[in-house]
């Protein structure tokens, strides 16, 4: 008898914890609006440029992007990762330039897709439309807004041991 009150104690010791840190919580889908700026400049590297942005605002503050550009007949395809403290996002959007303007700059526009995160924005997916423009020298300011889609999992709760 001992024995089984024993076995039973130590075995809600074991798994009560557990829970109580949060193990085995499941992912919440949730949306949230999304509404970076960015700046940065094209790099070009033999035949392959990329767009490397530093970014204000992500879903989790600062961070940065890079992304490959690939010319169409449509526009440019900007392809890749934006990242922040919680993780990355994986964008694509077609852009196109204006014309010149008298200063030399040129506005930008775009629509663009989530197509996938890392970190806490796993499983993401949303669209977004861009707005901005290139000075004179070369230097890209964009605002991207829109909304992304992406599972959430809780954190854990504490157990209060240590804490």
């Amino acid at each position: 008898m001992k024995r089984l009150l024993l076995a039973a104690i130590l075995a809600a010791v074991l798994v009560v914890p557990s829970f109580a840190d949060g193990a085995g919580s499941r992912p919440v889908r949730v949306t949230d609006s999304f509404a970076p700026t960015a700046t940065g400049t094209v790099v070009t590297s033999g035949a392959t440029s990329r767009l490397l942005l530093d970014v204000k605002n992500a879903l989790a503050g600062a961070g940065s992007a890079s992304l490959a550009l690939t010319p169409t007949t449509g526009g440019t395809v900007a392809k890749g990762w934006l990242y922040d403290g919680q993780g990355a996002l994986r964008l694509r959007f077609v852009f196109t330039l204006a014309a010149p303007a008298a200063d030399g700059s040129r506005a930008i526009t775009a629509t663009g897709k989530v197509l996938t995160g890392t970190g806490v924005y796993g499983h993401a997916r949303g669209s977004f439309k861009v707005s901005g423009s290139r000075s004179a020298t070369g230097v890209d300011t964009l605002k991207l807004k829109g909304r992304v889609t992406h599972d959430f999992v809780p954190p854990p709760v504490g157990s209060g041991r240590g804490q």
